[in-house]
């Protein structure tokens, strides 16, 4: 298991690394196992390694594993990283991963989780404008 986690952390130290040189026209495009890393690193149970995953897609703007994240919003039972999660999307600003995340968003219980996503969709509307 330590294995593991050393491989998934030192993957995601190399995909950080290699961003800035795949840009094009501002658009990070990953290879099939990056986002599969980053996949894994989302659903680990280390806290740390979660969370930094979900912490650079937000930060590098990262598209691609958007629809990770929201199969992992449906499964989280932590709520801390279901507002992580709501926030990055939005930090993304991917507009089909907005939209899928919109019908997601429907079938929310949690009153002060909905009303957090509202808000940040309603930013999220504004700046678009």
């Amino acid at each position: 298991m330590k294995n593991i986690i050393t491989y998934i952390l030192s993957a995601i130290l190399l995909i950080s690394a290699n961003l800035y040189a795949q840009e094009n026209n501002n658009a990070i495009i990953l290879s099939d196992n990056s986002v599969k890393s980053i996949g894994i690193a989302i659903q680990s149970d280390n806290d740390g390694l979660k969370k930094s995953a979900m912490l650079m897609i937000g930060k590098h703007k990262l598209n691609q594993p958007c629809c990770l994240l929201i199969e992992q919003y449906g499964r989280e039972k932590n709520m801390d990283y279901r507002y992580l999660i709501a926030r990055v999307i939005y930090m993304v600003g991917c507009d089909l991963s907005v939209e899928k995340f919109r019908t997601v968003l429907k079938e929310e219980e949690v009153t002060e989780l909905k009303y957090f996503c509202e808000l940040l969709d309603k930013n999220y509307q504004f700046a678009q404008n």
